[in-house]
């Protein structure tokens, strides 16, 4: 993609400074930095708030190719989701649940009004069978 950016002096002495520094040109210092801040594959860049958009748009238009009463987990519904880590230095990764928890929450509210979750004859939340998670399905 080609893009034209028209860049302030001050920040052009700068990112020709450190391209010099770096051996490099100045597309390369940007697109470092780009890869830096929008990275997807290692969600843990991401700062909450723009990772949330991210999986919630892929789940929107991940339950928009399903059929009525198709079951889903948040697990197939977004590749961003699915390539956060489990764990995060030793622990349980926040992000990951607070993401599944905001979901959870947001079901049944736009955009996700066609949603709601799965139960079990017993009354319980239907779980998956791989990784427990909760499972969901399209309503409308």
């Amino acid at each position: 993609m080609r893009c034209q950016v028209y860049i302030p002096k001050e920040l052009e002495e700068v990112l020709l400074n450190d391209a010099k520094k770096a051996g490099v040109n100045v597309s390369e210092i940007i697109i470092r930095i780009l890869k830096k801040n929008y990275k997807t594959k290692n969600s843990e860049t991401l700062d909450y708030i723009a990772l949330k958009d991210i999986v919630f748009k892929e789940i929107e238009e991940y339950i928009s190719t399903l059929n009525i009463n198709d079951e889903f987990e948040l697990y197939d519904a977004s590749e961003t989701f699915r390539n956060i880590p489990m764990t995060k230095e030793g622990k349980p990764n926040v992000n990951r649940a607070k993401l599944g928890r905001l979901f959870g929450q947001s079901i049944g509210k736009k955009p996700f009004e066609n949603v709601e979750r799965v139960y079990i004859a017993n009354g319980n939340v239907k779980k998956s069978r791989y990784n427990k998670a909760t499972m969901f399905k399209r309503t409308k």
